[in-house]
């Protein structure tokens, strides 16, 4: 690089740090301050907001859950399935032991 731009960057940098510096000093300080001041006001403000949201979320997926009715009833829905399933398979052993005695019985006589 040329000897020529490095010495005007290095003077641009150095009037930039010294603007900010008598800005900081003699200027805005005071602009600066309360703007400083500001900030920490709103960065406690955002850092209360930020928990009460938690706080609020946390009760709404409470409140969720406990008025879900799907939850609360999947164990009584799992039983009534499994119910209904051996009454079918009590049916079916029920009609196979019938069909077995008939069969044995023979036809039926028939009516005169």
């Amino acid at each position: 690089m040329d000897p020529v731009a490095v010495l005007e960057v290095a003077i641009g940098a150095g009037l930039a740090g010294g603007a900010y510096r008598f800005a900081r000093r003699f200027g805005g300080s005071s602009a600066l301050e309360e703007l400083e001041r500001a900030n920490g006001i709103l960065e406690r403000r955002v850092d209360v907001l930020t928990k009460e949201n938690a706080e609020l979320r946390a009760e709404v997926a409470k409140l969720s859950a406990s008025r879900d009715l799907s939850v609360a009833l999947q164990p009584v829905l799992t039983a009534l399935t499994t119910h209904e399933e051996l009454a079918s398979r009590r049916a079916d052993a029920t009609l196979h032991v019938l069909d077995m005695i008939a069969g044995k019985l023979g036809a039926e006589p028939e009516a005169a």
